[in-house]
């Protein structure tokens, strides 16, 4: 029986002394491949093609991939399983293994079983998937080479060490896809003893190989895939190793559908013997995060891919190397035929959904959503866009299922039943939402240009497009949407309407707007907080406020730091945006920010994801109190899988930017005479309110700044009688110099002359 254990990955501390020599010839090169391939092609031309994936990064080799189906050169709505002979140069027993499995299911179409296999599904088999690094190991020249070949210095020479590691030039392909790279290792700082072997890449999938597998998985939504590997050091060498078991301070995590990965997992091991031992492989879960395919597979995609450490040894004579391909061929056999419900896992069946157009049959791509199996850290399980299929593992019995897209109507079967070891199909017919197809033009007034996002009600972006003047005709369906308009200089929109069949269509605008508060991070001001780590640090060539700036996520925080007094907020409109970069483990911990003007009344919205993209969220602050604008930036977390952290890049305070006379009394109710600047000192703008506690008897107000020497700066007297109430005014000084200025306003009232003074000293920063 197979054994379940959690995988860190070991490297030995001693290196070893190589001696560089070529292959056995029984082992195939790249020449050798493409040849096998083209031949077998020629000859099963009914049950197979191939195709380039793509091409390696220096010696611009192809990436050779065969596909094997009963129509090979149609997309069927059949579960698709992938395997991958070699990412690792070194690695290369698997590219043996991954030809045979070809050559196995071709040469014995006529058997019942391989016919089976080969009409009921879509195998696609990758030999290498690093032919550059296969370059250098049949070579000669380091027969120990992991990576691709990569020039990382950028002087045009392969840079590689006879012996194990130390090689600057390449990339680990196994450290280059999205998920956790940024905790991979950087070329010239690598983890303890790793002699640069795991350089996870200038970006995450900077690799064209790493690009070609990722473009393929989210093409092509594989059930299952195993990636063939073999272990030189010994540490993980016939382990079999799911996705992920993170586990910090006696805190596992695991993903949400781990039971039926594990189940899978054991059984997959039990099939694959062990070298000279009457035993078979051990099964585990990686404890690694550091941008692996696994990983990346399994969230992103949702398949279930295994990493399989083949053989005993690395390269194994001919006679050995044969053995253990034979061997290991059997879990694939079992992987296929699971897939096509001719196998049974204990505990757990497949689930088969076929989605289609309810007025045209037409397959496409929707939402699945299985009760226990969504999670913040998992791309929405979708159906294939080409055949409206997606396969799922789940336990035995029954789950609430709901089937989803934007414009269709949702469905949900509740209490759906999983037969035990068995395949079940769940046909879905959606039906359209009627449509609406209105115009949405701009008011043009000075606004004759902006941007407009629609988003639908779950928040997913549905439309984005660019308005003009002229009107545009938008096709949306019967929901509800929020929309944002934005436009250089001009005040953020943020709306939400609900579209029915009698909706009239819509007419947006937005005013001249101005900045009223800016904060770029560049230093820390000494804001109030709560909590060690809190400071400024440089990411993506930004200045950055981020709570974890000594480099440790906190475990078992609950931390803030607060902008206190950042605006006065009147009754212009306003709208705050933020430009932040969260990260943080998923549904365990979250970031949050927090709003306010009244204390009894704070708004807030949270964050729990990993790192995706730097997000512009825009905030609407109209709804709050009259009153000064506070924002708290708070993170909580558990204790364990610590996260990089949150990255807050800029805060931007807009306000409407409206003359004086423009701005009707936000109070009838006399007050006692004031006269406010806000910020006092300020940069570029101030704002500045006051109140009339009695109508002036005379048509004019005066409002107006002056400098020290007593000449007049600015004139911000409106225009007409004004009755009792408060009033604001803006001055826009962008184009002042620096200095200390004097705000004067006077006014007669029946009470008599009514003067107030005010100095406001002009900052340039």
């Amino acid at each position: 029986m197979s054994k379940l254990f959690c995988i860190a990955f070991l490297t030995l501390a001693i290196v070893k002394a190589v001696v560089a020599q070529p292959l056995d010839t029984a082992y195939h090169n790249n020449a050798e491949i493409i040849t096998e391939l083209r031949a077998y092609a020629e000859r099963y031309p009914d049950w197979m093609i191939i195709d380039s994936i793509g091409h390696s990064a220096e010696f611009n080799h192809p990436i050779w991939m065969a596909k094997l189906s009963d129509n090979p050169r149609r997309v069927e709505p059949q579960a698709a399983l992938l395997f991958v002979g070699q990412v690792h140069a070194e690695e290369v027993i698997g590219v043996e293994l991954a030809l045979q499995i070809m050559r196995t299911m071709l040469e014995n179409n006529a058997e019942n079983i391989f016919r089976q296999r080969l009409e009921g599904l879509e195998i696609y088999i990758i030999p290498t998937a690093n032919p550059d690094g296969l370059d250098i190991v049949h070579s000669g020249q380091d027969d120990t080479y992991r990576k691709n070949c990569r020039d990382n210095i950028g002087d045009g020479r392969l840079r590689i060490q006879s012996g194990e590691g130390w090689d600057t030039s390449g990339v680990d392909l196994n450290r280059n896809f999205g998920t956790h790279w940024d905790r991979g290792d950087t070329l010239f700082h690598p983890e303890v003893n790793a002699r640069y072997n795991g350089f996870r890449g200038a970006a995450p999938f900077s690799e064209p190989e790493a690009q070609a597998l990722r473009d393929l998985a989210l093409n092509r939504q594989f059930l299952y895939s195993i990636v063939y590997h073999s272990s030189r050091s010994g540490a993980n060498r016939q382990y079999l190793i799911g996705p992920w078991y993170w586990t910090e301070n006696g805190i596992v995590k695991r993903p949400p559908d781990a039971p039926a990965i594990n189940a899978l997992g054991e059984t997959l091991a039990d099939l694959m013997p062990v070298q000279n031992f009457d035993s078979t492989y051990w099964y585990g879960q990686s404890m690694q995060r550091k941008g692996q395919l696994q990983d990346w597979f399994y969230i992103e995609t949702g398949c279930i891919q295994y990493m399989a450490e083949i053989g005993a040894e690395i390269h194994p004579n001919a006679e050995t190397m044969r053995r253990i391909v034979n061997d290991q061929i059997q879990a694939a056999w079992f992987l296929m035929d699971l897939a096509l419900g001719l196998e049974g896992l204990d505990g757990y069946g497949t689930l088969t959904v076929n989605i289609t157009d309810s007025e045209t049959g037409r397959p496409f791509s929707a939402i699945i959503e299985i009760d226990g199996r969504t999670h913040p850290i998992l791309t929405p399980r979708r159906s294939n866009p080409r055949t409206g299929r997606c396969d799922w593992l789940l336990s035995a019995g029954e789950h609430s299922i709901r089937i989803k897209k934007p414009g269709w109507e949702s469905q949900t079967f509740n209490d759906y039943r999983i037969p035990d070891s068995e395949r079940t199909v769940l046909e879905v017919e959606l039906q359209k939402l009627p449509e609406v197809r209105r115009f949405i033009t701009l008011a043009g007034n000075a606004l004759q240009e902006a941007s407009l996002k629609i988003f639908t009600d779950e928040g997913e972006l549905f439309q984005n497009a660019y308005l003009t003047l002229m009107p545009t005709v938008f096709t949306l369906y019967t929901s509800r949407f929020d929309l944002l308009l934005t436009a250089d200089g001009f005040l953020p929109s943020l709306c939400s309407i609900n579209v029915t069949e009698n909706w009239e269509g819509l007419e947006l605008d937005a005013p001249p707007a101005d900045i009223y508060h800016s904060e770029d991070f560049s230093t820390d001001r000494g804001w109030q907080r709560q909590g060690n780590g809190w400071g400024i640090v440089t990411f993506d060539g930004r200045q950055c406020l981020t709570e974890s700036s000594t480099g440790d996520y906190p475990t078992n925080a609950d931390i803030w730091l607060e902008l206190s007094d950042v605006a006065l907020l009147d009754t212009l409109r306003s709208v705050m945006r933020i430009v932040h970069l969260p990260y943080c483990e998923p549904q365990d911990d979250y970031q949050e920010i927090a709003w306010w003007t009244n204390p009894d009344d704070v708004h807030n919205k949270r964050f729990s994801q990993l790192r995706k993209d730097w997000d512009t969220l825009y905030i609407s602050l109209d709804n709050l109190d009259r009153g000064m604008l506070n924002i708290r930036f708070r993170v909580v977390s558990d204790a364990a899988i610590g996260e990089d952290g949150w990255l807050i890049d800029d805060i931007t305070v807009f306000v409407e930017d409206t003359t004086l006379s423009d701005c009707p009394p936000l109070s009838l109710i006399p007050h006692p005479l004031s006269l406010h600047c806000f910020p006092n000192p300020f940069n570029s703008r101030a704002t500045i309110t006051f109140d009339l506690s009695v109508p002036s008897v005379e048509s004019v107000v005066n409002l107006r700044i002056f400098d020290p020497l007593g000449r007049l700066v600015q004139d911000l007297t409106p225009k007409g009688w004004m009755g009792a109430g408060k009033y604001i005014a803006v001055w826009n000084a962008k184009s002042i110099p620096a200095g200390c200025y004097y705000l004067k306003m006077k006014y007669i009232s029946a009470e008599g002359n009514i003067k107030a003074v005010k100095t406001i000293p002009l900052l340039k920063f």
